[in-house]
């Protein structure tokens, strides 16, 4: 839907310029981005054999941040001074978020875990929009973008004996979609290459995690999060 948005939207600029004002470039480049993830999660625990449920937290605030490396590529088209056109990027980089807690069985066992969440690879494509100021391209970005996410919770149990128990889950990576808004300056430096920086803003849709532990107790963990990512990016390219 976006791509024909995109398209349409071009289409339209295109056939409305004139010819002689109309120029364009292709660039290719990276970055390095700084990205802050800010969101809340919510984890809890059930003795499926009869027990109470208990909640660890709730909505509990969380933040971290990380560097991510990316690569992008794209097309821009000038009309007089305006330029639009799409980039499409992909993300590596790696963001983590653990909580500790422990479930009571009843005064029969006692269940220690960390759960983690794991962020790692984004790709995606921006439609860009701006104004060409002397040597500078000032614009604003509107993109779509899937992010890989996976629980990981690793528990130890004493049962009633004073047996130890661990387990370990890892959820399967779960892919998260959304849109993103952004804005940003590029630099020209030399003949075909240029410097920029970009400010990016996503917010993802909560997701949930459901696993059971392999024990007598049958205690079932739950887990979500819900969270925004900002992002700021030093970008270097190659103009063709």
């Amino acid at each position: 839907m976006l791509k024909l948005l995109v398209f349409l939207l071009m289409q339209k600029i295109l056939a409305e310029a004139q010819p002689n004002a109309i120029t364009s470039y292709g660039f290719l480049g990276v970055s390095l981005n700084q990205f802050i993830l800010d969101g809340k999660r919510s984890d809890s625990g059930k003795d499926t054999t009869g027990g109470p449920q208990t909640t660890f937290i709730n909505d509990k605030h969380v933040k971290t941040s990380s560097p991510y490396g990316e690569i992008f590529t794209g097309y821009i088209f000038r009309i007089e001074n305006f330029g639009i056109g799409p980039e499409f990027f992909y993300n590596y980089g790696k963001l983590e978020n653990k909580i500790s807690s422990t479930y009571v069985h009843a005064g029969t066992a006692t269940t220690a875990f960390d759960a983690t969440y794991k962020f790692t690879s984004q790709m995606g494509a921006n439609l860009k929009l701006g104004y060409f100021l002397n040597s500078y391209f000032l614009y604003t970005l509107l993109g779509f973008q899937r992010q890989q996410i996976q629980l990981r919770a690793k528990a130890r149990q004493v049962d009633a004996l004073g047996d130890l128990l661990q387990f370990d889950f890892k959820g399967k990576k779960k892919s998260l979609s959304t849109f993103s808004y952004g804005f940003g300056a590029q630099k020209v430096i030399g003949e075909n290459y240029a410097v920029g920086i970009e400010c990016r803003l996503a917010a993802f849709p909560r997701k949930n995690f459901s696993w059971t532990l392999d024990e007598p107790n049958n205690t079932n963990l739950t887990s979500s999060f819900k969270y925004q990512l900002r992002s700021v990016a030093l970008k270097v390219m190659y103009v063709f």
